[in-house]
């Protein structure tokens, strides 16, 4: 697979009529990473001292105002860490997050060395939502770099967190797979927010079953920072207990071979994760990068005998080699996929709305599933 580093250095040809105008104007660095100061950083979170005067505008450490806690995963973009103020440690978090005692934040550490501006910039820009958020995508709250002398630039944002939630991966790690009709909630939330990210004009394509996150309402929520320890050649589906796991899993092959992508590359994505929780496990697997690559890009997944055939035949859509041939090409891809007899059971009028049922609650410890939760609950239905 194509690293960040070979993206740069030697970025392959667009195929044939495949365009992507993802940035029709130069982006200015100062407006999506200013510099951090105490006036930004207050100007987004008050200080809770009235008298206190802040006012002086020139750069500072984030660390004299934010203190790391724990780490909550890692990955190509960089690390994840809960943060609160240095300043009040009486609060858990942030001031407009203090009345919410389910709320956190993370504060994520890019390195430039690893991570370029361009690739920074696409990492945020899905999760700026203006006023007007989607309810299944957390947001990115204050988004900086900092310019300490004698050190790497490093950019850095900071973003809501759910520590009463329950990372999906981890739940279909501990449980196996989903029945489709649970499978279902948690995919048409999902495509809800990839088409609402692919209406402003921005594509995820980083998107893998490591973002996703149910909060404690049980809905859920595509976060921009990965839940999990990454390895680049693990080889391995995710697991919390070894930390490892990777997004390179859930790659298209145009992201593969290095090439600007089109909004069909979220829904190769979204058909991996599909996938994964109809059956546990990935569809494209290897040891090496190189190895899981060549799946990707050569090989044709197998589908299990219990799996229903309209779920087939979204996926055999969804994991097309050829994005031009592939479900949610287009303007209205989204639709594509969303008509789809799949879906027959699934209002999508309300789905925004939040007014399906979540299958379970994560503040509940009593509704969490047990170990192979789908059978389980395929043998109550047949009762």
């Amino acid at each position: 697979m194509a690293s960040n580093k070979v993206y740069r250095e030697g970025k392959k040809a667009t195929p044939e009529n495949v365009t992507c105008a993802y940035y029709k104007k130069e982006v200015q660095p100062d407006l999506l990473f200013p510099v951090f100061t105490r006036d930004l950083y207050f100007s987004v979170y008050p200080a809770a001292i009235p008298d206190r005067q802040i006012n002086d505008g020139n750069p500072a450490d984030h660390t004299t105002i934010l203190r790391t806690l724990a780490q909550v995963g890692s990955g190509k973009i960089g690390k994840h860490f809960t943060a609160m103020r240095r300043d009040f440690a009486k609060y858990s978090v942030t001031k407009p997050l203090a009345n919410d005692p389910q709320m956190e934040v993370i504060l994520t550490e890019m390195d430039s060395r690893a991570v370029d501006y361009i690739d920074a910039v696409r990492v945020i820009e899905p999760f700026l939502l203006g006023k007007f958020p989607n309810p299944f995508l957390g947001r990115i709250l204050l988004h900086f770099r900092d310019q300490v002398p004698f050190r790497v630039e490093r950019y850095y944002f900071i973003s809501e967190y759910w520590h009463a939630g329950a990372p999906l991966c981890h739940i279909v790690n501990q449980n196996g797979k989903m029945a489709e009709e649970q499978a279902k909630f948690y995919l048409s939330e999902l495509a809800s927010a990839i088409e609402d990210v692919h209406k402003r004009g921005k594509i995820f394509r980083c998107l893998s079953l490591c973002m996703l996150m149910i909060d404690p309402s049980g809905h859920l929520k595509v976060c921009p920072y990965t839940m999990c320890e990454q390895s680049l050649d693990c080889g391995k589906p995710c697991d919390p207990i070894s930390k490892t796991c990777g997004d390179q899993f859930y790659a298209s092959p145009e992201v593969v071979f290095g090439v600007d992508v089109q909004p069909a590359a979220d829904w190769w994505s979204f058909g991996v994760i599909m996938y994964h929780l109809l059956t546990g496990k990935t569809p494209f697997s290897g040891c090496t990068l190189g190895e899981l690559g060549k799946a990707i890009t050569e090989e044709n997944p197998c589908f299990p005998p219990e799996m229903s055939c309209e779920a087939i035949d979204l996926l055999r859509n969804l994991l097309h080699k050829d994005p031009r041939r592939r479900a949610g090409w287009g303007i209205d891809g989204a639709c594509t996929v969303k008509n789809h007899r799949f879906w027959c059971t699934i209002n999508w009028i309300g789905v925004p709305q939040l007014y399906l049922k979540p299958p379970f609650m994560p503040a509940d410890k009593k509704s969490i599933p047990g170990k192979n939760w789908s059978c389980r609950e395929n043998k109550k239905s047949t009762n």
